[in-house]
């Protein structure tokens, strides 16, 4: 018995720890970042964020992040499915396509929505570059940082 309970903590220490390593596929980097917002962590969301991205979102003044993490918060998707994951064959970048259910406010249902959630490498790991609606049509197009937080807590649907 003296033996098992090391290896219960080591396991629960590294079940808890998610770093986001060049190996970790994106649907792995997705759902960590919905974890950072979930969890209003403003400063896990620029760890997770593309230098690009990382620039926007520290445009938001200081006085307004918790309010900025609460409306990111609250278009986290209830669910979400990836239906393609696409890496470029150099690994500089990559692209995640999912159908999320989300509740968006003032609209009485969740709504099904298809995202595409793009990434790059940075520092050998995956960071969100951007996320849009359908499919993002001109990668440098300015997204509004709230937009660009994402969602949180969503539970994948497979």
């Amino acid at each position: 018995m003296s033996r098992i309970k090391p290896l219960v903590l080591a396991f629960i220490f590294f079940a808890s720890v998610s770093p986001a390593f060049a190996g970790d596929s994106l649907a792995v980097m997705y759902q960590v970042r919905l974890n950072a917002i979930q969890d209003m962590n403003f400063n896990a969301v620029l760890d997770l964020s593309s230098a690009r991205l990382k620039k926007q979102l520290l445009e938001i003044p200081e006085k307004d992040r918790a309010a900025s993490s609460k409306i990111a918060k609250s278009m986290v998707p209830i669910s979400y499915k990836v239906l393609k994951e696409d890496i470029s064959p150099d690994q500089s970048k990559g692209s995640l396509f999912l159908e999320v259910l989300r509740k968006l406010p003032y609209v009485e249902k969740p709504e099904k929505q298809k995202v595409e959630v793009q990434f790059v490498m940075e520092d050998g790991k995956w960071k969100v570059d951007q996320e849009c609606l359908d499919t993002c049509k001109n990668p440098s197009a300015p997204q509004t940082p709230a937009n660009n937080m994402g969602s949180g807590n969503a539970k994948p649907l497979h």
